[in-house]
């Protein structure tokens, strides 16, 4: 089984029929005990499901998370989307359900156009970046710690740079740059505005929770940002290419390295992070560095 999420493990064991439509956690236990802590298998699905009147939900449904299952009976549960679902539950279905559904996408939806990248991508993967970067936030919020966090962010990297492609560019009536795939740093950019609007600013999915999510989070670095860094530490990243957006994950790993040692250097490691972008962002654009 290749990796991926606690959610998405379940639902291929249900597409590989390893498991009943209506399942327990013991059927879980039996295929991922292996991948996942007993305390995951034994609280996620409650934390995470509801009945299906709405009358009872799970702690992290209350707390903003879409409802993952359906309550079914006592210990039982079903995917809200599970495969061989005859009429697949809607979006919309589960905002009517509970209005933090909507209050979340609303979120999400604002985050990608605060980040200021939506323009640039092409018109036809918007609505798959919104899908993925809802799903991936989702993940983010249940994340058990950093390393948890840092794989959720390289797999949404690692999609976005398969299925995001850049719109063309066009200048006086004629295309100067064809449609084109975006690059590990845009892909990374955007997701990282996402967290912080949603974790920073909104402190989802709860404040305690978003106050440890917070510190793991990484700076929404742009081409004025990386100028700027490149002047304090010229001699190491002199290798940087000009603009985001030509990152790589090599790249953009050593960004982030570079933000915390400069962090460190020029704010004696009191600022985290997420916080540096917006200090340095408004700061750059005023010319005040």
């Amino acid at each position: 089984m290749v990796e991926n999420t606690f959610w998405e493990a379940i639902r291929e064991l249900r597409q590989r029929r390893l498991i009943p439509r209506e399942w327990t956690r013991g059927d879980l236990r039996r295929h991922l005990s292996a991948r996942y802590s007993p305390n995951t298998i034994n609280t996620v699905p409650s934390n995470q499901s509801m009945t299906k009147n709405g009358n009872q939900k799970g702690n992290y449904i209350i707390k903003g998370l879409r409802a993952r299952a359906w309550r079914t009976g006592r210990g039982k549960f079903e995917l809200i989307d599970d495969p061989e679902g005859g009429l697949r539950v809607t979006n919309i279905r589960s905002e009517l359900y509970d209005p933090k559904e909507a209050r979340l996408r609303n979120i999400i939806d604002m985050a990608l156009q605060f980040s200021a990248m939506m323009r640039l991508f092409e018109q036809g993967s918007k609505k798959e970046l919104f899908k993925q970067a809802y799903t991936h936030a989702g993940e983010v919020f249940t994340a058990e710690c950093e390393a948890e966090f840092k794989k959720i962010h390289a797999r949404f990297c690692s999609w976005g740079i398969r299925h995001v492609a850049l719109a063309e560019r066009k200048g006086r009536g004629q295309i100067i740059k064809g449609i084109s795939p975006a690059s590990y740093g845009q892909i990374a950019k955007t997701f990282d505005v996402v967290l912080k609007v949603a974790v920073y600013y909104c402190h989802l999915p709860d404040c305690e929770k978003s106050q440890d999510i917070s510190t793991w989070l990484n700076a929404a670095v742009d081409t004025k940002m990386m100028g700027m860094l490149r002047k304090y530490y010229y001699e190491d990243v002199a290798w940087w290419p000009p603009t985001i957006a030509g990152v790589d994950r090599s790249t953009y790993l050593s960004i982030q390295e570079t933000v915390r040692r400069f962090i460190a250097d020029r704010h004696d490691g009191k600022i985290l992070p997420v916080q540096f972008d917006d200090i340095y962002w408004r700061a750059l654009n005023r010319q005040q560095v």
